[in-house]
């Protein structure tokens, strides 16, 4: 069954051009067309993250309300992972891969507990190990163990400074 959508808001000029482009190359498809297959994209992406934050309740914080503003706010970001499986041990079907959407959810709890911190992604992933405390200025990590410092080059690695 279809539904026909009334109206939403469209920037003027990005639709003009947006219209102008399919004009110009002949273009079979329609804006209608795309804008039902984002949605039913939309939909299957957020009810795969909502089934997997049910099954492991007690591993993530982050709440739906927070992916779905994330995803709206940049439609980029779905589908970013649909291709990819990662061989892990903690999967959450035995198989030894984490799903499309174990994956995505993982980063978006990383990211919403980051915001929670007021600390970038890339310093939470290392605090969230307990081996690193966060510096009093909140600009580098200190090891737990040795002491030293350092800051995170991305999500995996990082560089130590030498701050006096």
């Amino acid at each position: 069954m279809r539904k026909k959508v009334k109206s939403f808001t469209l920037d003027e000029e990005i639709y003009n051009s947006l219209m102008a482009k399919f004009k110009e190359h002949k273009v079979e498809g329609s804006l209608s067309l795309f804008v039902h297959n984002s949605m039913k994209e939309l939909l299957e992406y957020i009810t795969g993250i909502k089934e997997e934050l049910e099954i492991k309740k007690s591993a993530y914080n982050v709440p739906l309300s927070f992916v779905i503003d994330e995803v709206v706010k940049n439609p980029l970001l779905i589908g970013h992972t649909q291709s990819l499986e990662f061989r892990d041990q903690n999967s959450s079907d035995g198989s030894g891969y984490l799903s499309k959407y174990e994956i995505d959810v993982e980063e978006w709890n990383d990211k919403y507990e980051a915001q929670k911190m007021k600390v970038s992604v890339e310093f939470y992933v290392f605090l969230k190990t307990n081996l690193y405390d966060l510096s009093p200025n909140g600009k580098y990590l200190v090891n737990r163990e040795t002491g030293k410092k350092y800051i995170p080059v991305d999500r995996t690695r990082l560089v130590e400074i030498d701050i006096v």
